[in-house]
């Protein structure tokens, strides 16, 4: 599993995926996933997204996937957007728009989808069990100190 932007070969259709990077407080929310018919993904941290539905833009879906994943209304930008990237796992081949959103007060969620979140320092980011591509994202994000 690798994160670059073409398969040998030429170039793979990829899906669009949002990520939302929610920071309060020096922290940022880490959500864990359930059972999941992808192994490599099963029970492991990810940063609430989903996948772009046609004809939304990467900031709808990214709103759109807060409200259904942990029914968080919030307003996203495209100048949220820190960070693009694509990533090739055995069988899918997102193309990842990560968002920072940065709140003053505490955000209300609520857990549907996960089986467990945790708020984690930058410190704290690099020790989790991430699914791949969001330990690429954090490994990204890191590196150049946006998170």
């Amino acid at each position: 599993m690798k994160a670059k932007d073409e398969i040998k070969g030429g170039p793979m259709e990829r899906r669009i995926v949002t990520a939302a990077v929610i920071r309060h407080d020096g922290k940022i929310l880490c959500m864990r996933r359930g059972e999941c018919r992808f192994d490599y993904l099963a029970h492991r941290f990810e940063f609430p997204g989903g996948k772009l539905d046609e004809p939304e833009s990467p900031a709808e879906c990214m709103a759109r996937e807060l409200r259904e994943e942990i029914d968080f209304h919030t307003t996203v930008t495209e100048d949220m957007l820190v960070l693009a990237m694509d990533y090739d796992y055995p069988d899918i081949h997102p193309s990842f728009r990560v968002y920072l959103i940065d709140c003053k007060t505490a955000p209300d969620f609520k857990m549907l989808e996960h089986e467990e979140y945790r708020w984690a320092t930058r410190e704290e980011l690099a020790a989790l069990d991430w699914a791949p591509a969001d330990a690429e994202i954090v490994r990204r994000l890191l590196a150049v100190n946006k998170i």
